[in-house]
């Protein structure tokens, strides 16, 4: 097996599997077989349409032919996650699990002394706009930073946070660092939501604000060294350099102040091939496969971390 292709078994045969199945072809891996729940009726049918050879009827029977795998992809509902995230550890594979991995933050934690081995899905650590983020606050820090989560909630903000919101968190932290929060507001009892103060790498100052179901993008703003970046949504940025002043005229008699755009940053080609960022993961977890250092990619300690978070934000609510 070379880095850059790998045989994958795939775990799960939902909608975010299909995802990565293209992302895995993308890659240049194979994708050898894949296993659904025990009496599932989809996986032949999900086999068949993303060109698979083998389908299993459960996890076990797909383990009992490990050795026509080189890694793993799971992709199942979360409160599933930890079990098959054991059983697949438990093999020998190499694994990319989905995010968030689990239900809560503890249910992590046995799975840190084999965090060389496996990675999670966190796929917008792997956007070229979010890497720019992480390098202007790297350059320019400490800096201030503005965090935005306008989270759609339905029922409960936890479910949200737990769900998406936690996305946003983890780009947080691969931007500014481990962020320690030190306050948190709530309005409204949390219904209506809450901000929060806190700090990152170099003593860098976060702000976190969600407002929810307002209709607005999640966002990143960075300002340091007299500049500004800005994520909005996370899949765009741009720098800005200087403040430009225009002067009234008689036809416009108001003064403007327009920022200045320095650079526009965009995804990778290979993001419009498929779910952005799940390419680059995939090579990633083919590095990972063949032994070799991966840089970016999330790990359980990374998971742990994002999660906590989303505990001490929305505790009590």
């Amino acid at each position: 097996m070379s880095a850059s292709r790998a045989r994958v078994a795939l775990v799960g045969c939902g909608s975010i599997a299909t995802q990565h199945a293209i992302a895995c072809r993308v890659a240049g891996h194979s994708v050898e077989g894949v296993c659904g729940r025990p009496g599932s009726g989809h996986v032949a049918a999900f086999a068949e349409a993303q060109g698979i050879p083998r389908s299993f009827s459960s996890l076990t029977d797909l383990l009992r032919e490990r050795e026509r795998f080189d890694a793993a992809i799971v992709a199942v509902p979360v409160g599933e996650t930890p079990a098959a995230l054991a059983a697949v550890a438990d093999a020998g594979l190499p694994v990319l699990v989905e995010k968030p991995g689990a239900e809560h933050s503890a249910d992590l934690a046995r799975f840190l002394e084999r965090s060389d081995r496996i990675m999670v899905g966190y796929n917008r650590r792997f956007y070229r706009t979010v890497r720019a983020a992480r390098d202007f606050a790297r350059e320019n820090g400490p800096v201030q930073a503005l965090l935005q989560l306008p989270e759609r909630v339905m029922q409960h903000p936890r479910e949200a946070f737990f769900a998406n919101t936690v996305h946003a968190l983890d780009i947080g932290r691969f931007v500014l660092g481990d962020i320690t929060i030190t306050s948190v507001e709530r309005l409204g009892g949390g219904s209506g939501g809450l901000a929060a103060i806190g700090h990152g790498r170099d003593g860098s100052l976060v702000q976190l604000q969600a407002s929810f179901n307002t209709p607005a993008n999640f966002a990143l703003t960075l300002d340091g060294g007299g500049r500004r970046f800005e994520l909005k949504p996370f899949e765009s940025a741009a720098i800005y350099d200087e403040l430009r002043v225009r002067e009234p005229t008689p036809d416009h008699p108001v003064r403007e102040y327009a920022p200045h755009v320095a650079e526009s940053i965009a995804l990778d080609p290979a993001d419009r091939e498929a779910k952005p960022g799940f390419v680059a993961q995939a090579r990633a977890l083919g590095e990972l496969a063949a032994g070799h250092p991966v840089d970016d990619a999330a790990r359980i300690a990374d998971a742990i971390a994002a999660l906590r978070l989303v505990e001490q934000l929305v505790a009590d609510l």
